[in-house]
């Protein structure tokens, strides 16, 4: 997972889109938005005083490069700690 964030300026909200005009909305009302695969993203401004939306969204690329690496084995964890308890006993 990759969190993406714009800034908005006070009064502004942020709508997450996947297409540059019309769309899926995929989160309203937040700067930021957590992703679990690359791709291009669409953040839009939203004046909260008037309702009124940017006329274009802005994009934001989530590249590959942008997500960890997966973990090899939640085991190696555990194993280390009880590694570490048996050597302290």
């Amino acid at each position: 997972q990759t969190l993406l964030s714009v800034a908005a300026v006070s009064g502004v909200t942020v709508n997450w889109y996947d297409a540059a005009v019309g769309g899926v909305i995929l989160q309203s009302g937040s700067a930021t938005y957590t992703v679990t695969a690359s791709g291009i993203y669409y953040a839009e401004a939203v004046d909260t005083a008037t309702g009124c939306v940017s006329s274009t969204r802005v994009p934001i690329n989530a590249s590959a490069s942008t997500f960890p690496e997966a973990p090899i084995s939640s085991g190696d964890v555990i194993l280390i700690a009880k590694l570490m308890k048996q050597a302290y006993q």
